[in-house]
């Protein structure tokens, strides 16, 4: 099972992007806000996942604040925007792994995770190595809402 992580304020998009990730075999840990992420980011009980899948408007910290943030902790995590089209110009492309419009499929995000897991592997490493080097100490943990 690969690990990504969602930040979504919409807390029934968070059910509905969790369950279609669990149908394909990833586990899911899911953040309502940008600050919530950075936060867990910080604890002791983060686990590095694959990617990050996140949102542009949220309340309290919107996605491009909390991706310069996670860029500069680990400027090599995969991002993953899911958002409208109008976000598209103001985004820095040299560190977003692909942009995903609204609605996107369940086919479509199937795809994209085996993509970013076949990048995140690219380094000849398997994602729990991958994540311990990354982040030693590592813990299991839960949804953030």
């Amino acid at each position: 099972m690969s690990l990504f992580h969602h930040v979504e304020d919409s807390e029934k998009l968070c059910e509905i992007f969790s369950k279609v990730m669990n149908l394909f075999g990833h586990e899911i840990v899911s953040f309502s806000n940008g600050l919530k992420y950075i936060e867990h980011m910080d604890s002791a009980e983060y686990i590095c996942p694959i990617a990050i899948f996140t949102d542009i408007d949220m309340p309290i910290m919107n996605g491009f604040e909390m991706i310069e943030e996670t860029i500069r902790h680990y400027p090599n995590r995969l991002i993953v925007i899911l958002s409208s089209h109008r976000h598209r110009p103001y985004v820095n492309e040299a560190h977003i792994f692909q942009y995903v419009d609204k609605p996107y499929y369940p086919e479509s995000l199937k795809k994209l995770a085996s993509t970013l897991i076949t990048k995140k592997l690219s380094l000849g490493l398997n994602a729990d190595l991958l994540n311990a080097l990354e982040c030693p100490g590592y813990v299991k943990t839960k949804n953030h809402y």
